[in-house]
């Protein structure tokens, strides 16, 4: 009778132990680990054979999977929000190794520390005149565009950043729930500040010497090149602030004339505005020269404008026109001007 030779069959690792090590083989190697993140995953290998039996298994599939050169960014974004999806949807090591196994971990952590793409997303939304536009970024964050805006999208595997070029956005920030490093800090950079935004809803609109920012939910912290951290200003739901470059009153409170937040639902919601003001703000809308007369530019507008219409701006005058004493007078080129009646 034969006699088996073997000796026992190995320990299974424990469900989840392997997801583990796929978050530290993570977190390491994206580029940005701190000395205390080395140190604190180099203890928990210590603290249990199988936790370093699990590290050593993820580990020999990471490097046998490695390939020369460099992932595209996006590319590695998308694979690192994979992997933690599956890790989110089930507890089977062999889901998080089956991915292993096709080499996407391995991939997108060679993309990672790719020294030319330190960041994991990096992307350029815009808007044309008379356009409002709006995208879910992989983050959960929704962003909307005003009329002729731009931003840039850059994701790190540490924090989520929007560089307002130009124009105004309308935020919502997302919960970045797929973050395997758990939740970034979210910023919007302007010419004036730098804006931390404290799980909240917020417009930011850049013009060309001044940012002005309105809180829509929760609270925004500011802060200025200046003072090279944040100067003390926390804006909070329902307040409008004009930061403006250098200066004792950079940052201060206003009372704009203008609903800051009501283009993001199509509409413009004007309170006791003047006519030139409203005019200046219309012809953002519109390709064709837009004028008022200093006859009239004293006039108060109040009301709610649609923004919808091929041409909101003469739409919106043209309403003013049978309430207040002025006409809307059109030239060849697609000019309109704003006269007395």
């Amino acid at each position: 009778m034969a006699t088996s030779t073997s000796g026992p069959a190995p320990t299974l690792l424990p469900d989840g132990l392997l997801d583990t090590a796929v978050t530290w083989l993570v977190r390491l190697e994206s580029g940005a680990a701190t000395q205390a993140e080395h140190s604190a995953c180099a203890a928990w290998r210590q603290a249990d054979p199988l936790h370093e039996r699990a590290w050593q298994q993820v580990r020999a599939i990471d490097d046998s999977l490695r390939l020369p050169g460099s992932l595209p960014a996006h590319l590695a974004y998308r694979t690192l929000h994979a992997a933690s999806d599956a890790r989110q949807q089930s507890t089977s090591r062999r889901r998080a190794l089956k991915l292993l196994g096709l080499g996407a971990l391995g991939l997108a952590v060679g993309a990672a520390i790719a020294p030319q793409a330190p960041w994991l997303l990096r992307e350029t939304h815009t808007s044309a005149v008379g356009q409002r536009r709006q995208w879910l970024l992989s983050d959960g964050t929704r962003l909307q565009l005003n009329t002729d805006s731009a931003v840039e999208v850059v994701f790190s595997p540490r924090q989520r950043l929007i560089i307002l070029q130009r124009g105004e956005i309308h935020i919502d920030t997302g919960a970045d729930k797929a973050s395997l490093l758990g939740r970034r800090k979210f910023y919007v950079q302007t010419a004036q500040a730098q804006l931390e935004a404290l799980g909240t809803r917020f417009t930011v609109r850049q013009d060309a010497d001044t940012t002005t920012l309105h809180v829509i939910q929760d609270a925004v912290a500011v802060h200025r090149p200046a003072e090279g951290a944040t100067d003390g200003t926390i804006v909070r739901a329902g307040e409008t602030m004009r930061i403006a470059s250098g200066g004792a009153h950079a940052v201060q409170a206003i009372a704009p004339a203008l609903d800051p937040s009501a283009w993001a639902e199509g509409v413009l919601v004007a309170k006791q505005m003047r006519l030139d003001a409203f005019v200046a703000e219309l012809a953002r809308y519109r390709h064709g020269r837009l004028d008022c007369d200093p006859a009239v530019a004293g006039l108060l507008v109040s009301g709610v404008f649609q923004l919808a219409h091929v041409d909101p701006a003469r739409h919106a005058l043209e309403a003013l026109s049978r309430s207040l004493p002025i006409r809307v007078r059109s030239a060849g080129d697609d000019s309109l001007r704003v006269s007395p009646r």
